[in-house]
């Protein structure tokens, strides 16, 4: 499927724009991105290849990091997460049924008078087995998952307009699953340019996360060389 921005300009467009928001936060110095890194094979934390990290240095001398995986209108099943199906609805209202006749044989059919307990009886299960068949088979977009075990302080997903726009209904779904994760959502116009549809939570326990990624000893130098002052300890 082709599409008017390229993964790799969203990959690109979304690092820089990345790395100047670290860059503006008042605790963090000058920050560096990387990008297509992977995470070490010795890594305890996470694994795979993310397409770009970015890395800050805070007032403490600590290394803050900000992973980042991009998507296009070419990688569009990447953002769609599992449905429920129609074989599932199915399933759901022969249960209900099910339910429906269980309860005529307890109440030996007195309620059949009662159109609108009875609409309730039979409606109420339906509902509650759609919402567990609902919880069991919808499993995040791929994109989500992949964010997820990229080792970083926190995570964002950039995706181009396009594709947003192709997601159509499962927009509002990638967006309450990423609210929940605490993963920040980033679009990128035709023009490359960047907005902010969800911000991203910082996780509650820091980590030393740049050292889960391969080469990270190299990246701390690079990036120490780029902040002012040499200010920074290697984390």
């Amino acid at each position: 499927m082709k599409g008017s921005l390229r993964e790799r300009t969203v990959q690109q467009a979304a690092a820089e724009w990345l790395k100047n928001n670290l860059s503006s936060r008042a605790n963090l110095n000058a920050a560096h991105y990387w990008l297509e890194v992977t995470v070490s094979k010795d890594s305890l934390r996470g694994w795979g290849r993310a397409d770009a990290l970015v890395a800050a240095v805070d007032d403490s001398g600590k290394i803050y990091t900000a992973s980042l995986e991009a998507k296009s209108l070419r990688t569009l099943c990447a953002l769609r997460g599992y449905s429920i199906t129609a074989f599932q609805l199915i399933i759901a209202a022969l249960l209900a049924t099910i339910c429906w006749l269980l309860l005529d044989m307890l109440l030996d059919g007195q309620y059949r008078a009662i159109t609108i307990a009875s609409a309730f009886i039979v409606l109420l299960p339906a509902w509650f087995l759609i919402l567990f068949l609902k919880s069991l088979f919808i499993k995040p977009a791929y994109v989500v998952r992949q964010v997820l075990d990229y080792p970083a302080d926190e995570r964002w997903i950039a995706v181009s307009r396009d594709a947003l726009d192709a997601l159509g209904n499962q927009l509002q779904d990638l967006q309450d699953i990423c609210l929940g994760k605490g993963i920040g959502l980033l679009e990128v116009s035709r023009q490359k340019n960047v907005y902010v549809i969800l911000e991203a939570k910082p996780r509650k326990r820091p980590g030393r996360f740049l050292q889960q990624y391969s080469n990270a000893d190299t990246m701390c130098e690079e990036l120490l060389r780029s902040i002012p002052n040499g200010l920074g300890n290697s984390d």
